[in-house]
């Protein structure tokens, strides 16, 4: 929508931490406007919704991303393989070895990846309800391309951090 154009030309000239900032900002009222644009399209009496306890929505995300998103998909395959193991690699090293990739903002999103995938082990975890709009966000992370997809990515791990050290101190 041409209100979302409009506000983004106006953030680019902003300077690197208060883009980045209001960026993360526009980004959630994109995906809030984005999901009530699809709620409001999907025919009625087209599904019963059932809510689901924030383990089991967790789970769900995890499991799906886990087959669509190859990135996420490699820190799956390295959280089952290493473990239980004392002599594990270290993650940034498995990355490395596995990709074998020269392509750095492939590598950065993969670690990120890995980054994502603890905070979603930790909220499934504890039963722990996931931030407005990051089930969605997270959902369709891996189709976004380029700088933007890592931006995107960690803003969604800060994000993450940050609703996990208001729920521990509350």
């Amino acid at each position: 929508p041409a209100k979302f154009n409009l506000e983004l030309e106006r953030l680019s000239h902003l300077p690197g931490p208060a883009k980045t900032d209001a960026l993360e900002a526009l980004n959630g009222r994109i995906f809030a406007h984005m999901i009530q644009f699809l709620a409001e399209a999907a025919p009625q009496g087209s599904g019963t919704i059932i809510e689901a306890s924030p383990r089991e929505t967790v789970t769900e995300l995890i499991e799906y991303i886990g087959k669509k998103n190859p990135w996420f998909a490699l820190w799956v395959r390295y959280s089952n393989q290493e473990s239980g193991l004392n002599s594990a690699r270290p993650w940034e090293e498995y990355v490395h070895q596995e990709l074998n990739s020269t392509d750095e903002q492939e590598i950065q999103f993969t670690l990120l990846m890995g980054q994502m995938g603890k905070l979603l082990d930790h909220f499934r975890n504890r039963n722990l309800a996931l931030p407005p709009h990051y089930f969605q966000r997270i959902w369709f992370l891996h189709n976004i391309r380029g700088a933007e997809r890592n931006l995107q990515a960690r803003a969604l791990v800060q994000g993450l951090l940050k609703a996990m050290a208001s729920c521990t101190s509350a």
